[in-house]
């Protein structure tokens, strides 16, 4: 029934004064029920970190609650537009429709859930966790989900700053279709979404692909070090790769990067090596062998360890690793 149908009925038929039943439609609206459990149609977005901070700007902040451990990011956003900042982590978790956690790793998330979503999901509620984290760390969250009549989809994401910010980045959304349907409104204002049936297949996918990008970053470090060598210029070699059938995407994001020396991070050497690091144990978890994958891991992971750890991961250290 429409807005103004409901209003015209109470006026003829009920004899209800229109005011009052447009408050309670517009109450209506902002509510749901689910066995009895009333919660208020607002998003909680967990982790303002370089990309949660720019994923939650695709976000009303009409109806967006933001909680970030160090609290400055958050009143800033605040400050800037309005958003919401949780004063009470568990009450507003309770009473959300929908929470997001975009954080650092797995263990940063088993924190956040102690602290306020394993003992709050409301019934009906939606956990959407975005993080790139363990793969056996997706069924424990699917199980808090089930003990708390809530549901829980994976969708962590490719791609990096710009791509957040204008509303392009890849979900990869796994979980049942019922709890991806509920959430895709949400979802697709932070880019293309594409499904996998279960939650653990969107986490092992972001890790394979994060693999991938892994070598690309490393194979493209050691051939500009045999061009820088044979003293060509990155201009002309990065206009013959793109000439070329191994051209990619990525590469023209870094190409600036590479031709200025710019190494500020869109997305840290350490933070790769943190996702390096997880798909290798995946991989032994599931009994499969990757020798090439644990040199690369090597590589990233003592670079990650350095005073270079916090440089953009298109300048790996290539003579790093065991």
């Amino acid at each position: 029934m429409s807005f103004t149908v409901a209003l015209a009925l109470s006026y003829f038929v009920l004899n209800v004064s229109p005011i009052k039943v447009g408050f309670l439609c517009v109450t209506i609206k902002y509510k749901c029920c689910h066995k009895g459990a009333w919660f208020v149609q607002t998003t909680v977005f967990i982790g303002l970190g370089q990309m949660g901070r720019r994923m939650v700007r695709r976000l009303d902040p009409a109806t967006t609650i933001i909680y970030n451990r160090t609290e400055d990011v958050a009143l800033q956003l605040h400050h800037d537009y309005g958003y919401q900042v949780s004063s009470n982590l568990a009450q507003d978790v309770a009473q959300a429709q929908c929470v997001i956690t975009m954080l650092t790793d797995h263990h940063a998330v088993e924190d956040i859930g102690q602290q306020a979503l394993y003992g709050h999901l409301a019934p009906g509620s939606t956990w959407v966790d975005m993080t790139t984290g363990d793969v056996a760390s997706t069924r424990r969250y699917e199980a808090v989900c089930a003990n708390r009549e809530a549901h829980f989809v994976a969708a962590p994401v490719l791609g990096s700053l710009k791509p957040a910010e204008a509303g392009n980045l890849v979900v990869i959304a796994g979980g049942t279709p019922s709890a991806i349907s509920g959430v895709m409104s949400t979802l697709e204002r932070f880019g293309r979404v594409v499904e996998t049936k279960r939650a653990e297949q969107a986490v092992a996918v972001k890790l394979a692909m994060n693999t991938l990008l892994g070598f690309y970053m490393d194979g493209m470090a050691e051939m500009l070090k045999i061009t820088d060598a044979a003293q060509v210029t990155r201009s002309q070699v990065l206009d013959i790769l793109q000439m070329s059938s191994l051209d990619a995407p990525v590469m023209h994001v870094k190409r600036p990067k590479w031709e200025s020396g710019d190494a500020s991070a869109e997305f840290p050497i350490r933070m790769l090596a943190k996702d390096l690091g997880l798909a290798l144990q995946f991989a032994a978890r599931i009994g499969v062998e990757l020798p090439v994958l644990a040199c690369l891991e090597s590589v990233f992971r003592q670079d990650g360890q350095s005073e270079r750890g916090g440089q953009d991961m298109a300048f790996v250290e290539t003579g790093r690793g065991e």
